[in-house]
C-alpha cells in the first residue's frame, strides 16, 4: 500500500503542501545515513541533512567511487566543470561534508585525505531501491535573509578564508577586525559563501552599519527575519525563534556598537548550541569565547631596480591593483617597465584594499607617475569610489573621518600626537610625545591598547619587544588633525627629543657596537631621524637641537651604509653652527664628516682638515677617547693615500700619550697602528710583534656612543695588519686560515665598515699573492656586497684595482698588455695602491714607485720593485747583468726587511736567468735555501713555481 509524504511548512510562509506517492529509488546507505543520487539529497535516519548543491555533489562522485582515491583535479572536472576554482574551496567543501556526516567525531569515519593524492570514501556502502516516502521528514523553516554575493574575486585572501573558517569549525564566535578599508566584510562574505552550505538553517547576516543607537539591533535583527517588530522588541522573544536552529550570525560593521553587538552575539550563543557568529569590527568585541582574526594588509612587493611584472603580481596587492584598472580601461597589461611604479603605488597604499580601488578610479584619470606624486596628500586625491558602496567607503577621507569620529577625546589627541613616528615605535616613544596628557607607563599601554583594539594602529613582536605602527593613510589623516589642533611643533620637539635621546642612551642606543641583525632592528628608525631632522632645520624648527641630532645620530647612518645622505646632514648642520655651539657637539660634527668624506671621496685633503680641527677640540676638552680615534683615523687616511711619512706623525702621537694612565685605550691602539706602520715601513719582525701585542689587549673591543662606528672593530682590523704580515714573513698558510677564520667571524658582528678594511687591505692582496684567483673573486666580490647602495669609494676603488687585476689574466696576450698599461698610467691610482700592483703581477711596475724606490729608504714594496725592474730588462733581452743586479738588490732588500716571501720570487727570478745561463749547481742552493725559509704545506703559486723550477735543476 503506498503511503503518503507528511504534509510540511516551507520556509516562505505557512501554506500546506501536500505530495504525491512515489515509487522506489536507487539509494546509497552508509552509517545512519542515505544518499539519494538521483536527486542530490541525503537524509539521516529519515531527517533531510541540508546541504549545498555543490557539497553534497562532492558527496556523490566520493561515494560513486568508494574505496578509491579520488584526485582533486578529477573533482575540480566533476564538481566544478569549466570553472576556475582554488583548491582552498576544495579544502572548506571537504571540511563541510565531514561535519554535516560528523566524522570522526561520531566514532565513525567517512573522508580520508591521502596527502598528494586526493581524497577517499572509506566507510562500507550499501546499494538499495527504498520508497522515496519514508525518507522525506519535515523540516524547519530557514532563515530568511542571506550574505550578498560577492561580484568580484577575493584576491589574495585564500589563506585567511581557511584560517577564519576553521576556526568556526573550532570555536563559536569568531570577530575578524583590521582597519576601515582592510577588506573585513569582503573577507567575512567570502566565508560566508564557502561554508554557508554547512548550517541546516542557512546565514542570517545583519549589517549594523546603518544603525546610530544600540536599541536598535534587536529590531533590525527581527525585521530581516521576517518577524514583526518594533524598537522596543524584547530580545527573548527574538531569540525564540532562533533557539536549538544550526545556523550562522553574520554581524557586520560592528565598531560603534561593539557592546550592543557583543551582547547580542553572546544572546544568540546562549539560545542555539548549534549557532555559529562571525564579526567584523574595527574593535575587537571581548566576547566569551571570542577568537579575533586580525587582517593585515595585502602584500605589496618591496619596490626595488629590476622588478619584473611577473614578480609584482606574484603579491596580491599588484593583483587586485590591476584587477580593477582592468575594470576602469577595459584592458590593461603590467609591463616590466611599470612593475616598479605599480610596487611603489601598492606600498605608500598599504596595501589597503579600499585605497586601491580609488586609485584604480583616478589613474585612468590622471596617470600613474601622477598618482605616485600627489600621494602625500591621498584624501584630496582618492575620492572617487563604487557608487554602490556605504557613504564611508566612498573617498578615503569619509572612511577615516568614520573612525576618528567615534574616538574619545583623550584617543584622538593620543592618535594625532603618534601620527609623528614614521614607523615602528615602542611605549616609551609614545610616552615622549604624550607627556602631558599620559603620566604613566601604565596610561599609556592602555592608550595604545584601545587604539590597537580599534584597529588604528597595528602590533609587531619581534624578540619580545612589542612596538606599533600606524598604516601611513591613517597616519597623513592624523598629522593634518595634529596641526589643526596647534600640537604640530610641541610634538615635532618631542619626537626630535626622543630620539636625540635614543641616540645617547646606552641601553637603547641606535649607535651601540655592531650586533648582528643589527641593521634589521635598528634600520627602521631612519625614517623618523629624517622627518626629525628635517623638522629641527625648518622656518619652525628648532636649529640647536636639530645640530644636536645630528651629531648624536651620525654614527647611525654611518653604520647603514647611508654614507652620502650622512654628509648632506652633516653639512647642514656645520653651516647653522654658531660661535656658542657646545664643542663636544662640534667634535663629534667633524669627525663624522672627516669619516663621511673619507668613506666617500677618499683620502682627499678635506679629510686631514677635518680631523685636525677635530683633534684640537678633544685635546682642548680633554677627551681622551675622541683624541685616540681621530689619530687611528688621520693614521688610516695617511696610510690608505700611502704617505708614509705622514703617517708616522698619528703614530708618535698615540705613543707620546703611554704612560700617562688609561693604557687599557692607548696601548691597544698604539700597537695596532704599530704594525701596520712596521709593516708598510718594511720591517715586518717589528710588525708581527706589535700585532700579537694588540691582539692581546681587549679594551678597543668597545665602542662608545661617542665613537660608534667611526672606530672600527679591533680585532677585525689588527688582522688585517697581521695577515698582511704573516704572508710577507713566509708563513702562508698561517696568513690564509686567519682571512679565513676572520671572514668566518664577521657573521658575529655588524660593522661592515671594519670588514671592508680588512677585505681590501688584509684578505684580497693575500689571496692575490697567493695566486689564489677564485678565492681573490669572491673576495672582491664580498667588497661589493659590503659597499651596496652607497658611494662607499674608498674600499670600492680598491676592490676596483684588484678585479681589473684578475680580469688581465683572462685577456688574450695583446688585450692583456693594452688592459695593464691602462691600469698603471691610471691617474687615479694611489701610492698605496700603486706600491701593491707591483706585488700582484711584475708587469704593473709604475715608473714613480720604481723612482721612490731607487731614492728613497726601503718600504715594504720595494723588494718586488726591484725584482720587476730585473724582470723588465730579463723579458727585453738586454743582457743577464744588469737583470742580476736588480735580482741581487731585491733579495738583500727582503732579507734585511725579513720578507721572506719577496726573498722566494727574487731568488726564483735569479735562479731562472742562472737556469738560461747554465750555472744550475747556483740556482739549485739559492732555491733550496730559499724554500727552506717559507712555511707552506698547502698549494701555493710561489711555492708550485719555485718547485717546478728546482725539478727542472735537478
Amino acid at each position: 500500500m503506498k503511503r503518503e509524504l507528511p504534509t510540511v511548512a516551507t520556509a516562505r510562509g505557512n501554506a500546506r503542501v501536500r505530495t504525491e506517492p512515489t515509487e522506489a529509488i536507487e539509494a546509497v546507505r552508509f552509517g545512519a545515513f542515505t544518499l539519494i543520487p538521483s536527486s542530490r539529497k541525503l537524509f539521516s535516519n529519515g531527517a533531510s541533512v541540508r546541504l549545498g548543491a555543490r557539497t553534497v555533489e562532492l558527496l556523490s562522485v566520493l561515494v560513486a567511487r568508494a574505496g578509491s582515491v579520488v584526485s582533486k583535479q578529477d573533482l575540480f572536472d566533476l564538481v566544478w566543470p569549466n570553472l576556475a576554482v582554488e583548491e582552498s574551496n576544495l579544502r572548506v567543501h571537504i571540511a563541510a561534508l565531514r561535519r554535516s556526516l560528523g566524522d570522526s567525531r561520531s566514532g565513525s569515519r567517512y573522508i580520508a585525505s591521502l596527502p598528494g593524492r586526493g581524497y577517499a570514501f572509506v566507510a562500507p556502502v550499501e546499494h538499495v531501491r527504498v520508497p522515496a516516502g519514508d525518507l522525506s521528514a519535515p523540516t524547519k523553516p530557514g532563515l530568511t535573509h542571506e550574505a550578498p554575493n560577492l561580484l568580484t574575486p577575493l584576491l589574495g585572501r585564500d589563506q585567511e578564508i581557511e584560517q577564519v573558517t576553521a576556526k568556526l569549525n573550532e570555536r563559536r564566535f569568531v570577530t575578524i577586525t583590521g582597519p576601515g578599508g582592510i577588506g573585513k566584510t569582503v573577507l567575512a562574505l567570502a566565508v560566508v559563501g564557502a561554508i554557508a552550505d554547512s548550517f541546516a538553517d542557512g546565514v542570517l547576516f545583519v549589517d549594523l552599519g546603518p544603525l546610530d543607537s544600540a536599541k536598535l539591533v534587536v529590531a533590525q535583527v527581527a525585521a530581516l527575519m521576517g518577524i514583526p517588530a518594533h524598537e522596543a522588541l524584547p530580545l527573548g522573544d527574538l531569540l525564540a525563534h532562533v533557539q536549538g536552529r544550526e545556523f550562522l550570525l553574520v554581524l557586520d560593521n560592528c565598531e560603534h556598537l561593539v557592546s550592543a553587538a557583543n551582547d547580542f552575539a553572546e544572546a544568540v550563543l546562549q539560545a542555539s548550541a548549534r549557532a555559529r557568529v562571525l564579526a567584523t569590527s574595527r574593535e575587537v568585541l571581548r566576547g566569551r569565547g571570542e577568537w579575533v582574526e586580525r587582517l593585515g594588509p595585502l602584500p605589496a612587493p618591496p619596490p626595488r631596480k629590476g622588478l619584473t611584472a611577473a614578480e609584482a603580481l606574484a603579491y596580491p596587492a599588484v593583483q587586485l591593483l590591476v584587477e580593477r584598472l582592468r575594470a576602469c580601461l577595459g584592458a590593461f597589461e603590467l609591463t616590466d617597465d611599470k612593475a616598479g611604479d605599480i610596487a611603489s603605488l601598492c606600498v605608500r597604499l598599504d596595501g589597503l584594499p579600499l585605497a586601491i580601488e580609488l586609485a584604480a578610479t583616478r589613474i585612468p584619470t590622471i596617470g600613474l607617475q601622477a598618482m605616485l606624486s600627489r600621494l602625500d596628500e591621498p584624501f584630496s586625491i582618492l575620492t572617487r569610489g563604487r557608487r554602490s558602496a556605504a557613504p564611508r567607503h566612498q573617498s578615503l577621507t569619509a572612511l577615516i573621518d568614520w573612525s576618528y569620529g567615534d574616538l574619545p577625546p583623550e584617543e584622538k589627541t593620543a592618535l594625532r600626537r603618534l601620527a609623528v613616528f614614521s614607523g615602528r615605535f615602542g611605549a616609551d616613544a609614545a610616552a615622549a610625545v604624550m607627556q602631558d596628557m599620559a603620566t604613566t607607563d601604565l596610561l599609556v599601554a592602555d592608550l595604545l591598547d584601545r587604539l590597537f583594539e580599534k584597529s588604528l594602529l597595528s602590533l609587531e613582536i619581534e624578540e619580545n619587544h612589542v612596538g606599533y605602527r600606524m598604516l601611513e593613510t591613517v597616519r597623513l589623516y592624523a598629522l593634518e588633525r595634529l596641526k589643526e589642533a596647534g600640537e604640530w611643533s610641541a610634538s615635532r620637539r618631542a619626537h626630535a627629543s626622543y630620539f636625540l635621546h635614543l641616540c645617547r642612551e646606552k641601553r637603547t642606543s641606535l649607535i651601540e657596537p655592531g650586533t648582528k641583525g643589527w641593521s634589521g632592528s635598528r634600520g627602521r628608525y631612519a625614517a623618523d631621524l629624517r622627518a626629525a631632522l628635517a623638522w629641527c632645520f625648518a622656518d619652525q624648527g628648532d636649529l640647536d637641537l636639530g645640530i644636536r641630532l645630528t651629531a648624536a645620530s651620525a654614527s647611525y647612518w654611518f653604520k647603514l651604509l647611508l654614507v652620502p645622505e650622512l654628509r648632506e646632514h652633516l653639512d647642514r648642520a656645520l653651516n647653522a653652527a654658531a660661535p656658542d655651539t657646545d664643542q663636544s657637539v662640534l667634535l663629534a660634527l667633524h669627525v663624522a664628516m672627516a669619516h663621511a668624506l673619507f668613506h666617500t671621496l677618499g683620502p682627499i685633503d678635506d679629510v686631514r682638515h677635518h680631523l685636525l680641527r677635530a683633534l684640537d677640540l678633544a685635546r682642548q676638552l680633554g677627551d681622551l677617547q675622541s683624541e685616540l680615534s681621530i689619530l687611528w683615523a688621520i693614521f688610516g687616511a695617511d696610510s690608505t693615500k700611502g704617505d708614509l711619512v705622514a703617517m708616522t706623525e698619528p703614530i708618535e702621537a698615540v705613543a707620546a700619550l703611554r704612560g700617562r694612565g688609561h693604557d687599557d685605550l692607548v696601548e691597544p691602539l698604539f700597537h695596532r697602528v704599530s704594525a701596520l706602520g712596521e709593516h708598510l715601513l718594511g720591517r715586518q719582525a717589528e710588525a708581527a710583534e706589535h700585532a700579537e701585542r694588540a691582539l692581546s689587549r681587549t679594551a678597543t673591543a668597545r665602542n662608545s656612543s661617542k665613537d660608534g662606528s667611526f672606530v672600527y672593530d679591533h680585532r677585525t682590523a689588527t688582522n688585517s695588519h697581521k695577515a698582511r704580515t704573516l704572508w710577507v714573513q713566509g708563513y702562508w698558510d698561517e696568513a690564509v686560515d686567519l682571512v679565513h677564520e676572520t671572514l668566518s667571524r664577521a657573521s658575529s658582528i655588524d660593522q661592515p665598515f671594519a670588514m671592508g678594511y680588512f677585505l681590501v687591505f688584509g684578505a684580497c692582496p693575500v689571496a692575490l699573492w697567493s695566486g689564489d684567483w677564485p678565492l681573490a673573486a669572491e673576495l672582491v666580490e664580498k667588497v661589493e656586497e659590503v659597499t651596496s647602495g652607497t658611494a662607499f669609494n674608498v674600499w670600492k676603488m680598491n676592490a676596483q684595482v684588484y678585479q681589473r687585476v684578475l680580469d688581465s689574466r683572462l685577456l688574450d696576450a695583446g688585450r692583456a698588455t693594452a688592459a695593464r698599461s691602462a691600469l698603471v698610467s691610471d691617474p687615479s691610482i694611489t701610492p698605496y695602491l700603486a706600491q701593491s700592483l707591483v706585488t700582484f703581477d711584475w708587469r704593473l711596475l709604475r715608473a714613480d714607485c720604481l723612482a721612490a724606490a731607487e731614492t728613497g729608504p726601503p718600504i715594504w714594496s720595494t723588494a718586488e720593485v726591484f725584482r720587476a725592474q730585473g724582470e723588465h730588462f730579463r723579458s727585453q733581452l738586454q743582457g743577464p747583468t744588469q737583470a742580476e743586479s736588480w735580482f741581487r738588490r731585491a733579495i738583500r732588500v727582503a732579507e734585511e726587511q725579513g720578507a721572506r716571501a719577496w726573498k722566494l720570487r727574487a731568488a726564483v727570478s735569479l735562479a731562472g736567468l742562472w737556469e738560461e745561463t747554465g750555472d744550475h749547481r747556483a740556482a739549485r742552493g739559492l732555491l733550496e735555501q730559499s724554500l727552506q725559509e717559507v712555511r707552506a704545506t698547502r698549494p701555493q703559486a710561489d711555492l708550485h713555481e719555485a718547485q717546478a723550477l728546482l725539478e727542472r735543476l735537478a
